[in-house]
């Protein structure tokens, strides 16, 4: 098992990257407070200067065949060449996924 720490930037930094929730995983389930808990507490670390904010654990397993959700060659998220099962932290990488795919929609 390998554990790091890593930014968050790097969850999205390859377009070969996917993330697949299993089914055993639980819906999204968070409250709209619960999200702004989450970005009031990274805005309120980048305004009193912090580079970083701890927002938990998120638990990742890379799965082992990645052409069942693409044919692996193509790199684009349709075609991953590496697929993460999530085994923890789904709630806030969705967050994160919908925050991003929002800033990409307005600064398009």
């Amino acid at each position: 098992m390998n554990v790091e720490a890593i930014n968050l930037f790097s969850l999205f930094t390859t377009m070969s990257k996917a993330y697949y929730i299993p089914d055993y995983q639980h819906k999204f389930a968070w409250s709209s407070q619960k999200v702004t808990d989450l970005l009031d507490a990274i805005y309120d670390d980048a305004k009193d200067g912090s580079r970083q904010t701890i927002f938990g654990t998120m638990i990742f397993n890379q799965h082992n065949n990645p052409q069942q959700f693409g044919n692996g060659n193509a790199v684009n998220t349709r075609n991953p060449n590496q697929v993460f099962n999530v085994v923890d932290g789904q709630q806030r990488l969705t967050v994160f996924s919908l925050l991003g795919q929002s800033l990409y929609e307005v600064l398009r």
